[in-house]
């Protein structure tokens, strides 16, 4: 489990709903929004909330796509490791450059462990922030 299902867990809420965002929202504020909404579904463990995040461009670590994703968190979902995983944003910054961000650090933590990461953010052409990528710390 550990790292890749941090991995996956960090990618899955960062903007959950992001379409959902006003439009009179500066760019930096629309990311700090999602990130609760990030927590909110994790919390919730709603599957189709964490997958909201992901682009049709997205790769991971191991090159896996969106929907290599998905059959990870359903897995560790019906696994019952997302249970009691913790995410912590107190301390995460965003980085806006053109229409690419990074948002980070973001902790996570459980009975595996702690581990930090970054999220790489693209604003594709719907205006809405996605994950292409993560990094790790």
């Amino acid at each position: 489990m550990g790292k890749s299902l941090i991995s996956v867990i960090v990618t899955a809420g960062l903007l959950v709903a992001g379409c959902e965002m006003a439009g009179g929202m500066s760019e930096n504020a629309k990311l700090t929004a999602a990130l609760g909404q990030w927590k909110t579904a994790l919390e919730e463990q709603d599957l189709d909330k964490m997958m909201e995040p992901y682009s049709e461009d997205y790769e991971g670590e191991r090159g896996e796509g969106r929907e290599g994703v998905r059959r990870f968190l359903e897995r560790m979902m019906d696994e019952g490791a997302l249970e009691d995983v913790e995410m912590d944003v107190s301390e995460a910054e965003i980085k806006i450059n053109g229409d690419k961000a990074t948002v980070g650090p973001i902790v996570y933590t459980g009975d595996w462990g702690e581990i930090e990461m970054t999220r790489i953010l693209k604003k594709e052409s719907d205006g809405v922030w996605r994950v292409v990528g993560t990094e790790r710390y």
